[in-house]
């Protein structure tokens, strides 16, 4: 299994969701779980595509104790500085508010033209 996937055209852009599918799945998420992560990727993806470019987006299996996950690191160069609570369309309930409670972890920057964001979605221990 690969464990370290790079994107960084808009071509590669379409195999994003398949691809996180795949790779939520081989982690060990669920097929509910690996559906939910490749949606909430591509969202992510489409808002900061909206306001961002030269985007490059990895993802990669992660580890904390016996915890296992997936990580998404994005980042795009802006004209603007971007916060935690940006939403593309101005609804309540989209955008990065969406996409934070998807998300176990969320972390984003934005400076110098440049945004930082990384997500982590946790497998849920039983």
């Amino acid at each position: 299994m690969q464990t370290f996937y790079n994107f960084n055209n808009s071509v590669q852009f379409f195999n994003l969701r398949p691809t996180a599918k795949q790779m939520a799945t081989d982690i060990g998420f669920d097929l509910n779980g690996s559906v939910n992560i490749s949606s909430t990727i591509e969202e992510l993806v489409r808002i900061i595509s909206a306001f961002g470019k030269d985007l490059d987006i990895s993802m990669k299996m992660v580890k904390s104790g016996k915890n296992s996950g997936i990580e998404f690191s994005i980042t795009a160069l802006t004209e603007d500085r971007i916060g935690s609570n940006f939403s593309i369309n101005g609804h309540l309930g989209s955008g990065f508010i969406n996409i934070k409670r998807k998300m176990d972890n969320f972390c984003i920057s934005s400076s110098g033209g440049e945004l930082r964001l990384v997500t982590r979605k946790w497998i849920p221990v039983a």
